[in-house]
């Protein structure tokens, strides 16, 4: 009877270490199976909404279906584009669906001539996979994992660009990122990542994480700041409001800094508002000037 004993425990502990195995092998087999996103250049669900055009559309990153709004100006271009990073949203917000229609920045943007790609980035509004950024009260997870999140996310924003690049309307050599909130640090993070990027926003940039009391986020952040400010080469313009109470404008302050100190074209502005507000005519200024020409 022991001996019929041991080799249960034998069979179920080798049961516990090949499950996971096996069940990851079927997760990346059957990604692999499944039909890839068409790409931009077959594009032809785009509806016209009078000087611009905006479609739902998909791309691959990580193997994970990233789903994404993009609109453009009416004609074949080629234009220059902006890639727009949303903030962070509850989990219950983020279950929700994909963007089917323009906001403000995507018609300003496309208006005045650039195609804007907003993707939501993995874990988010139907996007395949999973993340540690959505806004929870009382999470267990610490500021690293939050800032751990943001780094995967900033390969969805590095295959976005990729995918813009594929788009015979886009003029790939004048892409620029940018991002709000959460999405500034994701920003800042993948413009060191992607070669020849034309410019880059961050937008109230950063994360708040309070943990037993302890205010977490803002240096984990800087230290993100220091550790890729080394790398950050393009034009930069940092906005934030002066009475952002959920990201202190000093961390806006901090990155501009370090810039400076490297001799990057950085532009820090502080506008008169909070959090969710930010003047989109600061935004087209800066990629007229660095991207648009």
């Amino acid at each position: 009877q022991s001996l019929v004993g041991s080799r249960r425990k034998g069979w179920k502990l080798l049961a516990a270490v090949l499950l996971p195995i096996i069940c990851a092998s079927c997760t990346s087999a059957e990604r692999a199976s499944r039909p890839v996103p068409p790409t931009c250049a077959s594009l032809t669900t785009l509806q016209p909404g009078g000087v611009y055009e905006s479609s739902q559309v998909a791309f691959l990153s990580d193997s994970l279906k990233i789903g994404a709004l993009l609109t453009k100006p009416t004609g074949p271009g080629p234009f220059p584009a902006y890639v727009h990073n949303h903030g962070a949203m509850t989990q219950q917000s983020a279950s929700g669906s994909l963007w089917s229609s323009p906001g403000e920045i995507d018609s300003r943007l496309a208006s005045k001539g650039y195609v804007v790609l907003r993707p939501a980035r993995r874990g988010y509004l139907g996007s395949e996979g999973n993340t540690t950024t959505y806004w929870v009260q009382g999470s267990t997870l610490r500021a690293s994992d939050v800032i751990y999140g943001a780094y995967e996310e900033a390969k969805d924003v590095q295959a976005a660009v990729e995918y813009l690049r594929g788009c015979p309307f886009v003029d790939g050599r004048r892409i620029a990122i940018g991002g709000h909130s959460v999405g500034g640090l994701v920003t800042v993070i993948a413009a060191t990542k992607i070669p020849d990027v034309a410019g880059v926003l961050s937008i109230n940039g950063g994360i708040t994480w309070i943990q037993n009391g302890v205010q977490e986020g803002y240096p984990a952040v800087s230290a993100v700041w220091r550790g890729e400010a080394k790398r950050l080469s393009a034009p930069i313009l940092l906005l934030h409001g002066r009475d952002d109470a959920v990201v202190t404008p000093e961390l806006s302050r901090e990155l501009a800094s370090l810039l400076e100190r490297r001799a990057v074209r950085v532009t820090l502005k502080l506008y008169p508002g909070g959090h969710h507000s930010f003047p989109i005519d600061e935004i087209v200024r800066f990629l007229d000037e660095n991207v648009g020409r």
